[in-house]
C-alpha cells in the first residue's frame, strides 16, 4: 500500500498515526483516541451502517451506493458504454494539459477505478476516494490489473466522504470530480460543502476538473456553483454526447442482449455520433466539463 503522507481525521483534521487494535489489525488513530480501520490496505473513514453526524442526504446516498456496489459488479457500466469510455479518456487527456507537473492527483468518487487507471498513465501519484468501501476495493483490484505503459504509478485508495475529505490542506495539485456534484444527488448545501473541500485540499494554483451529466438547459447549475466558490473558472468543454445517449435509450429494454452490448461498445459509431453532434454545439451535449483553478 502507498501510505498518503497527508491523511487526517475528517472534520477535525487531527493528525493520524498507524497502530493496531486489540486483535492486531491495523488502524489509524488520533492523539485523542479516535480510531479508523484499515481493511485490505485501505483506510476507512466512513461507516454508514451506524449513527453518523453526516447530513441525512449524504448518509442516505452513501448507504445506497454501498449497497449498489455490493449487489452489482459495475452499477453504471462505464466500461460497456462507449460514451462513458470516451468521457473518461477526454478527462484523462485534458488533465495533463492543465496540470503538467503535479504532486498528487485526487480522483474524487473513483467508482471501480476506470478513470483512476487512465490518470495513472499520465501522472505518477493517484489518490482514489469513494464513499463506498466495495467500490474502492474494486478500484484497487482494477488498477492492479491495468498496464500503465511501463510507468511506476503510485496508487493510494481511501474510503471517505467528499463532504469531509480526510486530507490536509493543500495536498493536491489536481482534483478530478467526475460525474459527482449532481450525479451524487446531494443537496445544494452538500454540493457547496464538496466544492469548499476541493478548494481546501488544492494547492495554490492547483486545478479542479468537474464533469456532470446535466443537459444543456441545466449546465448553468454547475457553472453557478463553481463561480460562487473561490475557484476561478478558466475553461468549459462540451462533450457532444446527446445523440449517443438518445441512441442508448432505444436499447433500454434489450440492453443485456449481445447486439445491444456490441452497439453500445462501438467506438466508431460513438465517434461518428459525436462529430454530428458537434454541429449543434452545447445543445447536443449531455455532459459538461469545467476546469477551475485555485488562486495563488
Amino acid at each position: 500500500m502507498t501510505t498518503l503522507p497527508f491523511l487526517v481525521e475528517p472534520g477535525t483534521l487531527a493528525s493520524l498515526h498507524s497502530a493496531t487494535d486489540t486483535s492486531g489489525a491495523p488502524v489509524l488513530r488520533t492523539a485523542g483516541g479516535a480510531s479508523y480501520s484499515v481493511v485490505r490496505d485501505v483506510p476507512i473513514f466512513v461507516n454508514f451502517d451506524t449513527e453518523s453526524d453526516a447530513e441525512p442526504d449524504v448518509q442516505h446516498r452513501a448507504a445506497e451506493f454501498e449497497q449498489m456496489y455490493r449487489s452489482l459488479k459495475e452499477p453504471w457500466k462505464y466500461s460497456g458504454r462507449m460514451a462513458e469510455v470516451l468521457r473518461h479518456e477526454f478527462v484523462a487527456t485534458l488533465a495533463p494539459e492543465i496540470c503538467p507537473e503535479p504532486s498528487w492527483v485526487l480522483d474524487l468518487g473513483c467508482s471501480v477505478g476506470q478513470l483512476s487507471a487512465l490518470l495513472g498513465k499520465h501522472f505518477p501519484r493517484i489518490a482514489s476516494l469513494d464513499v463506498s468501501a466495495t467500490a474502492v476495493w474494486k478500484a484497487q483490484e482494477y488498477c492492479k490489473t491495468v498496464a500503465n505503459d511501463g510507468k511506476a504509478t503510485e496508487f493510494a485508495f481511501v474510503v471517505g466522504s467528499a463532504t469531509e475529505l480526510p486530507f490536509a490542506a493543500e495536498s493536491f495539485s489536481l482534483v478530478v470530480a467526475s460525474d459527482g456534484l449532481f450525479g451524487w444527488e446531494l443537496s445544494e448545501s452538500a454540493q457547496q460543502q464538496v466544492v469548499s473541500e476541493i478548494v481546501r485540499v488544492l494547492k495554490p494554483g492547483g486545478a479542479a476538473i468537474f464533469t456532470d451529466y446535466l443537459g444543456h438547459k441545466k449546465f448553468d447549475r454547475l457553472l453557478r456553483l463553481i463561480d460562487e466558490s473561490p475557484l476561478r473558472r478558466e475553461r468549459v468543454e462540451y462533450l457532444h454526447d446527446r445523440l449517443w445517449y438518445q441512441m442508448e435509450s432505444w436499447f433500454h429494454l434489450v440492453q443485456e442482449s449481445a447486439v445491444a452490448k456490441a452497439i453500445l461498445r462501438n467506438r466508431p459509431l460513438a465517434l461518428g455520433l459525436r462529430r454530428v453532434a458537434e454541429l449543434w454545439g452545447a445543445g447536443a451535449s449531455k455532459h459538461i466539463c469545467v476546469v477551475a483553478r485555485k488562486q495563488v
